[in-house]
């Protein structure tokens, strides 16, 4: 295959889409989910520490986020240690669902 035409096939393959808008966007999303975590986590923190109480409801959402995030990347690359933490993401954000609804129950 000569240049010209590997530059026409790529030509082709990315046409209608704007690169610099996608590389935009993932690293946007990258910055929001980052500074959800962070948010979130801060707000876990400062509840326990000045209402001495565990929100749960906190932990299972972001474990929940993480696992469907390691979920999509074990789905787009196949490697078994994105498998493994996907799978460790899910139980953990089954714990924290159950001890969220746990503490629901119990008033």
């Amino acid at each position: 295959m000569t240049k010209e035409e590997i530059l026409e096939r790529s030509r082709s393959e990315n046409r209608g889409k704007d690169i610099v808008e996608e590389e935009f966007i993932r690293k946007g999303f990258l910055v929001c989910w980052i500074v959800s975590l962070v948010l979130a986590a801060m707000v876990a923190m400062v509840e326990g520490v000045v209402l001495g109480i565990t929100n749960y409801g906190i932990f299972f959402s972001l474990m929940s986020g993480l696992f469907s995030f390691f979920l999509m990347k074990y789905i787009r690359l196949r490697k078994r240690h994105e498998l493994f933490i996907t799978i460790m993401y899910g139980v953990a954000a089954i714990c924290f669902l159950i001890c969220w609804i746990l503490n629901l129950a119990n008033g």
